[in-house]
């Protein structure tokens, strides 16, 4: 994988990845109960779209340090309040989530995740930490 990176760039272009904090990677106290609602739903293994998601063999940073990229992170921090409705619009807009992938699910799905959350706090706004980031990675100058 490493010595096939370098050939998917043009010279002297960088490769950037973005990504943030998500309910699969997130530590919030309530994203467990989320995760396990969509389990239900959904079954055991994350979804991806109309497949499942395949968990990297490594991760990026490592695969580009060992093709020869420099690396530079930009990580931001954002407070990040939901409330029940706002929750589930981010989750509906995600490929493991969609009304597509719930289906005829949706309903339930739905009342299952308000019941649960609402058990778990019933202020209905669950708050977490959020990380966005932006990995560069350039080629390393001789």
């Amino acid at each position: 994988m490493a010595s096939r990176i370098k050939t998917w760039l043009q010279p002297q272009q960088p490769l950037v990845i973005l990504g943030y904090t998500s309910i699969w990677s997130g530590n919030a106290a309530w994203h467990p109960l989320v995760r396990n609602v969509l389990k239900r739903w959904l079954g055991e293994k994350r979804r991806a779209g109309s497949g499942e998601f395949n968990e990297l063999a490594a991760p990026h940073e490592l695969v580009l340090l060992d093709a020869g990229y420099q690396l530079e992170e930009i990580r931001y921090e954002y407070s990040q309040a939901w409330t029940l409705d706002d929750l589930l619009g981010n989750l509906y807009s995600t490929s493991f989530a969609s009304p597509a992938v719930l289906g005829e699910k949706r309903a339930d799905f739905e009342a299952d995740l308000r019941t649960t959350l609402l058990d778990f706090d019933r202020n209905g706004v669950y708050e977490e930490q959020m990380t966005f980031y932006a990995l560069l990675a350039r080629v390393e100058s001789k």
